[in-house]
């Protein structure tokens, strides 16, 4: 905690920290993106990238800037879809009450901190900048990339519009996104740095 007592970034990348309405108003744009989007549960993401980058060494300099920026499409698609089961979880309700989720940190949408209208925004932001990122890639190393990109986009819309709290059960966690992530983000980065030497 700072010294007025919010949230500091750093305590957004390692926790899911509690915030008032009146340090939501005073957060930067990147601390209300880090909470919102649960940064602290990227790492996952991470790891799994970084782990398909040494599966995949001996590698060049080259290949470092694509693991670079394949671990950076890979953690902003895991964000939109941390920011697509909040906000269908929130249009469905299942947000509240007995919901994990609700219990262990802030929830923006539906602690009122936030609007539909500027959650959606923030979704449309980070989605389209992964999407960039995954399509530019995709040009760079061709075929392969694409089944890869494309499997994640299908798997991330499926379980990102599921609502989070009925795949399984309502405090039981999201087991199935490290199912879904960890070799996407293996394979992806695996296949990254392989392509075009």
């Amino acid at each position: 905690m700072s010294a007025s007592g919010g949230p500091r970034l750093r305590d957004a990348l390692f926790d899911v920290p509690a915030i008032s309405t009146a340090d939501w108003a005073r957060a930067s744009p990147l601390l209300r993106w880090m909470i919102d989007s649960r940064a602290s549960v990227l790492a996952m993401t991470l790891f799994a990238s970084l782990f398909g980058g040494l599966l995949a060494l001996p590698w060049s300099l080259a290949a470092t800037g694509r693991l670079l920026l394949v671990t950076l499409a890979l953690l902003l698609a895991h964000a939109t879809n941390n920011l697509l089961n909040d906000h269908v979880d929130h249009r469905l309700g299942l947000d509240r009450d007995i919901c994990f989720r609700a219990r262990y940190g802030a929830q923006p949408l539906s602690q009122g901190l936030m609007g539909i209208a500027a959650h959606r925004r923030m979704l449309a932001l980070t989605g389209s900048i992964a999407l960039l990122l995954a399509l530019g890639i995709c040009l760079y190393l061709g075929g392969p990339a694409y089944w890869l990109a494309s499997a994640g986009a299908v798997l991330l819309l499926v379980l990102g519009a599921a609502p989070a709290a009925c795949c399984c059960g309502r405090c039981a966690g999201r087991l199935v996104v490290g199912a879904r992530l960890t070799p996407a983000g293996q394979a992806g980065a695996w296949r990254t740095l392989r392509a075009g030497g």
